[in-house]
């Protein structure tokens, strides 16, 4: 039996969360004296984790990269405190995307622990998870503030499973982007690549995922796939 672990931003909810964006902007301008704007967060990389994203604002304004290093943490946190504030303003960016919610059903029937592999920062994954009524599905998870790279995210994830007494996992990647799937190769890992975000099934066919889904209504070929 394999695993699932899921990216959530276009895998799971919609991405573009308006209180996650104004996040990063007001945490990097509050703690560092930047002018982080909208703009520069749209020339990030779908798949890119959080602490990718912010080091990237931060040296895009000229910051040294040990005091980005120091600052980090603290910028990272302030996001999540400013999340948490601010969740509730649009909830309409918390409704699970076509297929979601029937497919955690069926994979928790069979009796099969599931996870969250995500860019975003653990407090927040988990707050859009609870908001958007699917967060009991889920039984451990490895988060963007856990790790510099998102394949680095896969170890920690791994040490999560095992907690739960799982000796030897075998972890599949679930997500929406060839990041996902370049994720899912370095760390040697099987990957399902989903077309709920902006690339296409061509397109993540040819980054290499082992599978590739339309959407997560096709939730059987999936199951097909965690079971053989």
């Amino acid at each position: 039996m394999r695993i699932p672990i899921f990216d959530i931003d276009d895998t799971i909810l919609s991405t573009g969360n308006p209180v996650h964006r104004a996040a990063f902007i007001f945490a990097c301008n509050e703690i560092c004296g930047t002018s982080v704007t909208a703009a520069d967060l749209k020339r990030m990389v779908p798949g890119m984790i959080d602490t990718e994203i912010v080091t990237i604002l931060l040296q895009a304004q000229g910051m040294a990269e040990p005091d980005i290093a120091r600052t980090l943490p603290n910028v990272l946190a302030m996001m999540a405190e400013y999340f948490a504030q601010h969740a509730g303003e649009h909830p309409a960016g918390y409704v699970p995307l076509p297929g979601v919610v029937e497919t955690l059903r069926r994979l928790r029937d069979r009796h099969i622990p599931i996870g969250v592999l995500t860019g975003n920062v653990e407090r927040i994954g988990w707050q859009k998870l609870e908001l958007s009524g699917v967060r009991s599905y889920f039984s451990f998870g490895a988060f963007g503030d856990m790790a510099e790279r998102r394949a680095l995210l896969v170890p920690v994830a791994r040490q999560r499973v095992q907690a739960l007494g799982i000796d030897e996992p075998m972890l599949v990647i679930v997500g929406d982007s060839p990041r996902d799937i370049a994720c899912a190769k370095e760390a040697h890992i099987a990957v399902v690549g989903v077309a709920s975000g902006e690339s296409t099934v061509e397109q993540l066919a040819a980054a290499g995922a082992d599978i590739v889904l339309p959407s997560l209504q096709k939730y059987d070929r999936l199951l097909d796939f965690l079971m053989c």
